[in-house]
Order: structure tokens, then sequence, then C-alpha cells
């Protein structure tokens, strides 16, 4: 009689579980990498600094021409002479200068393209924070779906251990509502 009393009992239980909603899962996944490529915000960020860049190569690159011209010049100068030497002085310091601008504004650049990747990341992050708790979801796990790419074994190797999430079920990936809030 009791098993007949559980045997029912699991029976309505399951034919009760099977016709609810199914659980909200406590967790979901976000592919950030795929994320940032798709924000549109993002693509323009870098598409400034490129700009930035583009305009910074144009000047080391006319400032280089410059002093090839000041070199070629040199000829007229007698060896030795005060003039000659001024002349080379002149063109080592603006070949010093124009070395030591070229690295001020790489370095410039650099921080702006790891602030703005902080920025997108934390835009990332609060929309999925958002998604979450409108979804009573407890946990957003970062992850990259992109296959490896890697030719070297070091490079595999590395790959795979900065990836913490094997194989995510896409019912619980929320990246493309991620990207499609971000991109309003």
């Amino acid at each position: 009689m009791r098993r007949t009393f559980l045997a029912s009992f699991v029976a309505l239980f399951l034919c009760g579980a099977a016709s609810a909603q199914a659980p909200v899962p406590p967790f979901a996944v976000v592919d950030f990498g795929k994320a940032i490529l798709e924000y549109k915000k993002h693509a323009e960020m870098n598409s400034k600094l490129e700009q930035e860049l583009e305009a910074v190569k144009a000047s080391v690159h006319r400032e280089r021409q410059r002093i090839a011209a000041l070199k070629e010049g040199l000829d007229l100068f007698i060896e030795g002479s005060r003039e000659r030497l001024d002349q080379e002085k002149k063109i080592r310091l603006a070949e010093i200068e124009v070395d030591l601008n070229t690295k001020l504004a790489a370095y410039e650049i650099q921080g702006r393209i790891a602030e703005n990747l902080k920025k997108v990341y934390g835009d990332v992050a609060d929309t999925a924070k958002k998604i979450a708790e409108e979804r009573g979801i407890k946990l957003v796990i970062s992850y990259n779906g992109n296959p490896i790419t890697a030719k070297t074994e070091e490079g595999v190797k590395n790959a795979i251990i900065t990836r913490a999430v094997l194989y995510a079920d896409p019912s619980i990936d929320l990246t493309a509502e991620v990207v499609a809030r971000l991109n309003k």
C-alpha cells in the first residue's frame, strides 16, 4: 500500500512538474568577445582611435621626411664646420623628438584603448546584470564561444587554460540579448 501511495505521489509530482514552467536556471553565460565585437559603441570608439593613430602616423611621416631633407642638405656644409655641427645637432634633436613623441602618442593611445575596453566591459557587465536581475539569475559567467585558432602548442594550451567554460547550452546564453540592449 505504501509503495502504491509513494508511486502515485511520485507520478503526480512528475506530472505536475512537467506541466509547470521550466525553472529559471540560476546561472547564464555571456560571450564577452562576441558582445564587444557586435557592440556599436565599441566599434565607434575604435574607429575614432584608429583615425587619431593615422593622424599621428601621418605627422611622424612628415617629420621623418623633413629630417631626411635636412640630412640631404648636410653636403652643403663643410665637414667639421660650426654650421655643419649645428645642422647635425638639429637633425639628431629632431630625430630624438620624433621618436619620443611617437612613443608618447603610442602610450597615450594604448591608455585610451584600455580605458575604452574598461568602459565596454562595464557596459556589458551592467547590461548582463540587469537582464539577470529581471530573470532571477544569480550568476552570469563570461565565456569564449569561438573555436581555438592558435597554430602552436603553446597557443592552444593558453587558449585552453583561459577558457573556464567547456560547454554552455545555448538556452542559458545571454549574449544576443545583451548586445541587442547595448545597441539600442
